[in-house]
Formats: structure tokens, sequence, C-alpha cells
């Protein structure tokens, strides 16, 4: 097991150009984490993500691989 990132951080972070406004495109940041059926999100999870969010970030927890093909469709 090897740790990456901060404490809490999600499993996948990712940027998605959402449209190009004066030559700069404008992106979204998103946070996915993945998690089985019955996982549940410890603190520092919980803490990330609502600062992600709060920021503007878009949050995932994903259960099942459809949940993250319709983030991105």
């Amino acid at each position: 097991f090897v740790r990456f990132g901060s404490k809490g951080s999600p499993d996948i972070l990712a940027w998605r150009r959402k449209s190009v406004f004066n030559g700069s495109g404008l992106i979204n940041a998103y946070a996915i984490e993945c998690k089985s059926k019955k996982g549940i999100l410890s603190e520092e999870q919980k803490e990330w993500l609502r600062r992600f969010s709060e920021e503007g970030g878009i949050v995932c927890i994903a259960r099942d691989l459809k949940t993250v093909i319709d983030l991105f469709t």
C-alpha cells in the first residue's frame, strides 16, 4: 500500500475543460472517491471533499463504474 496525497484526499482527481472564453479554457475539477456498496467515508475524507466542494469542485462518491461514466457524459 502506498499513500499518495494528504490524508482524506480522494482516489481520483480529474480536470475537464468545460468551455473556452476569450482564448482561456475554463475547467471543471472533479474529486472521485471509490467505495464499495457498503463502504463509508472517513471523517478526513468527508472534510476533504467538503472543502473541495466549497471551492467549486465537483465531488463524486463512486460505488460503481456507471456513476463515474454518468458524471462525464
